[in-house]
């Protein structure tokens, strides 16, 4: 359907274009070309509006199939119960336009939602944030790669007959590394070339996380099943000792001094801190129940560790090594990032388990709390899919990536500037509560 567009369509439609707010622009010309255009939605049946460049409005329901004219085009897209979303878009060739709607109120915009392979365990954007990638626990493929502009797979690398569970990246050599429970191991993969390198023995037994040390010659992986953590020096090539921490160690952070290593002990709930050159350890604290990840803010020497057992998020000061508790999360969190700037604290949190086993569908979704990372208020909250797992913040901190494990799924969304959080009121945070129970259809929003 196309009706004459209205003067002040027509007007919200000129201003929406760059550098239209001083003066009225030109008329533009008659266009000459014509494409075909769907418009496709997460959910269906949002009602688009396009303002296109031969000054007709065009309006159905998603999906919706177009004809319109080359140039820019403002589209509109409403549906009861989710926000407004205005984007700006160039026609120059046949084309199909897909975009996932926010719940209303949430202020993360959702980008992308894509499949991937089996049980996605950890995202990682490179510092350039040209790619994304991804370890598959039930793989191979062990680890994908997509091109983070387009969400299309670029590569899928298989390390022997396994999956893989978390990454590190060596920016600096190029190289990036990821671990692998079941051969108790790491593999080596060049960034540019995906060649797959050196496959380096942990000496434990379930190999979790990967940490780099400061001076980038070494890496500390976590052994979840032997209790401790290997010691990987990198022109050797090979584990050089092991550190005994404490039951199932995971999260893992050598201080910027390369003198202590914070370990997270999911299986007794305890922080460990180990002195790497008198190879001693100390507990800090063993008030949790189950510590899983850890991520600093360097600029004010702080760790914030989630406790997947008390629903928590831990703060411990570098300077004390003080432990206290700073915010309480959705239920069974996972991961834990911070924008650079140090202002934004994001958590995955799985949601509860199913009675029968937590690999099998629970009765939540998962979600991503947004908190402030100066004071723990909860600024926004995106209701995922089963199981929100992996987690990563940009480079930049403009972006960020998260995986529903049990779907097999990744999502991207656009983090608004922190002013924008901070009075957005919360966001979804006064009912994600709600919004993650199922509904008796057991569909997310997309």
């Amino acid at each position: 359907m196309k009706t004459l567009l209205s003067a002040a369509a027509l007007a919200f439609a000129l201003l929406a274009q760059p550098g239209c707010a001083d003066e009225p622009p030109e008329k533009p010309a008659k266009p000459e070309n014509y494409y075909p255009v769907t418009f496709t939605t997460h959910p269906e049946g949002a009602f688009v509006t396009i303002f296109a460049a031969d000054s007709v409005e065009y309006f159905g329901a998603t999906p919706f199939d177009t004809t319109l004219p080359e140039g820019p085009a403002v589209v509109r897209y409403a549906k009861d119960g989710f926000n407004e979303r205005i984007d700006t878009v160039v026609i120059a060739a046949p084309d199909t336009l897909e975009r996932w709607l926010d719940l209303e109120g949430q202020l993360l915009r959702c980008v992308a939602v894509f499949e991937c392979g089996n049980a996605p365990k950890a995202v990682e954007f490179t510092e350039d944030r040209s790619e994304l990638w991804a370890t598959m626990l039930a793989g191979p493929p062990s680890v994908e790669v997509y091109d983070a502009t387009t969400w299309e797979r670029t590569h899928a690398l298989t390390l022997g007959k396994n999956g893989a569970v978390e990454l590190a990246f060596i920016e600096d050599s190029g190289k990036a590394y990821a671990s692998q429970m079941e051969t108790a191991s790491i593999y080596e993969i060049d960034m540019e070339t995906k060649e797959i390198g050196v496959n380096i023995e942990a000496n434990g037994i379930w190999t979790k996380i990967i940490a780099v040390s400061p001076d980038k010659k070494t890496l500390y992986l976590s052994n979840w099943v032997s209790d401790d953590v290997s010691e990987v020096d990198l022109e050797q090539g090979k584990t050089t000792y092991k550190h005994r921490a404490a039951k199932t160690p995971r999260g893992l952070y050598p201080t910027p001094n390369g003198r202590y290593l914070y370990v997270a002990c999911f299986g007794n709930g305890a922080i460990k801190k180990i002195d790497l050159e008198k190879r001693t350890s100390l507990t800090l604290f063993s008030g949790g129940i189950a510590m899983r990840h850890i991520v600093p803010d360097t600029a004010r020497r702080l760790l914030f560790i989630t406790d997947l057992g008390r629903n928590r998020l831990w703060k411990v000061d570098l300077a004390t090594d003080e432990v206290t508790s700073f915010a309480k999360t959705a239920q069974k969190p996972n991961t834990v990032d911070i924008t650079p700037d140090g202002k934004l604290l994001f958590v995955s949190s799985r949601g509860r388990n199913n009675p029968k086993s937590y690999l099998i569908k629970g009765p939540e979704w998962g979600c991503v709390q947004v908190f402030d990372a100066t004071d723990g208020e909860l600024l926004d909250v995106i209701v995922g899919g089963n199981q929100c797992t992996g987690l990563d913040v940009s480079a930049d901190g403009k972006y960020l990536a998260f995986s529903d494990f049990l779907d097999d799924k990744i999502r991207v969304y656009e983090i608004p500037p922190y002013e924008v959080l901070k009075n957005g009121g919360g966001g979804r945070s006064a009912t994600y509560q709600s919004d993650v129970r199922k509904n008796g259809e057991g569909k997310v929003p997309y």
